[in-house]
């Protein structure tokens, strides 16, 4: 009677993790369908060739470049098979309805890679292609980022269809939720989420008190950052604290979307995010609070505030974050690369030790 109630049981599960996987598929394909179906950004090409610093050693673009006769460029296949070399700055400069098409390009593309894996027994040239298509979003982003912070805020919340309406802050717990559930996080994929989630809330709540150590320095209204640092004398010695201050914070966000994206996410993960969240661009912060909230981890407020560690040990976890990203290559872009040693990986992520050494690392990936 035991051994017949535990089949019947292991055969409810087995059914209900079919549904579950068709039911995953079936929305991936309306998604698929809706880019492919929804109209394509009107854009205008720039063709000024502009030389530019790729700042290598600064960010990781390994695989990504293409030396040329302008320099050391990235070449981007949205815009065809043979692609479209452009460097660094090129990319920065684009406008906002330039980086919606090619969005709309790579997301079309993933699409329908994605939907040849899903149906297809011959995956080799679809695999090869989306990893393709992945190294090539994370380089726009990266050159964007580091290139044009403010053209990338806005291409990180408004709508990229060529259609007006709410940006991404008007997406619901959910949305993530199901999205979460069509990526299909593994356990050692979701410890490390956690374990970013804790060390870079916990840098940032470093760098907040520096800043305001700073900022108690000056008189008047330091409400605005930018314009405090204008405003302070260049004689004075706080003016260059306060920009590396601000360097430092927006080098963490770059650092945190490259982890979350290259190393923990694996290609096709990646590529199911983009595809389910078109026409936006997910909040990475977001879908962090909602993966923490399933695990009923503690706020984010708890960590900004220190959570019981000295500022310095949230300076030296974040370099060893910084260790791991030079980890991140070709070769590992389509799997899991482990943030924290599964083994030692406990049930709570506050306690999961770092799979790499506790030592001073330099902050520059």
């Amino acid at each position: 009677m035991q051994s017949q109630l535990a089949e019947t049981t292991a055969q409810l599960r087995a059914l209900k993790l079919q549904q579950k996987q068709l039911e995953a598929r079936n929305v991936l394909l309306e998604h698929v369908a809706r880019i492919n179906q929804g109209p394509m950004p009107s854009s205008q090409s720039a063709h000024n060739t502009i030389n530019s610093d790729l700042g290598q050693g600064n960010i990781d673009l390994a695989g990504l470049i293409d030396n040329t006769d302008k320099g050391p460029v990235i070449r981007l296949t949205a815009y065809g098979k043979q692609g479209r070399c452009m460097t660094i700055k090129e990319i920065s400069n684009m406008s906002f309805e330039e980086l919606a098409a090619v969005h709309t390009a790579y997301a079309r593309k993933l699409g329908q890679c994605l939907l040849e894996l899903a149906t297809s027994t011959d995956t080799g040239r679809a695999e090869a292609e989306m990893q393709n298509c992945t190294m090539e979003t994370h380089a726009l982003n990266l050159c964007v980022a580091i290139g044009n912070p403010r053209s990338f805020s806005r291409f990180h919340s408004q709508r990229l269809d060529g259609l007006s309406g709410a940006d991404n802050s008007h997406l619901s717990d959910t949305f993530y939720v199901e999205m979460l559930a069509a990526i299909d996080l593994t356990e050692p994929q979701q410890l490390d989420l956690m374990h970013l989630r804790r060390i870079f809330y916990g840098r940032l709540g470093q760098l907040l008190r520096e800043r305001k150590q700073l900022l108690s320095k000056l008189s008047g209204d330091t409400s605005d950052l930018y314009r405090t640092i204008e405003a302070v004398p260049e004689s004075t010695d706080i003016a260059p604290q306060l920009r590396d201050n601000g360097l430092a914070e927006y080098r963490v966000y770059c650092q945190f979307a490259s982890a979350f994206f290259r190393g923990i996410f694996t290609c096709k993960q990646h590529a199911v995010s983009a595809v389910y969240s078109y026409p936006w661009i997910p909040v990475k912060h977001k879908m962090l609070e909602v993966l923490a909230a399933q695990r009923h981890q503690p706020s984010a407020e708890r960590y900004m505030d220190g959570d019981g560690l000295e500022d310095l040990q949230h300076v030296i976890n974040w370099q060893q974050l910084s260790e791991y990203l030079k980890t991140l290559n070709t070769a590992n872009l389509t799997q899991h690369v482990p943030l924290i040693s599964c083994k030692r990986a406990s049930p709570h992520p506050d306690t999961a030790k770092p799979a790499f050494p506790k030592t001073p690392f330099d902050l520059l990936i």
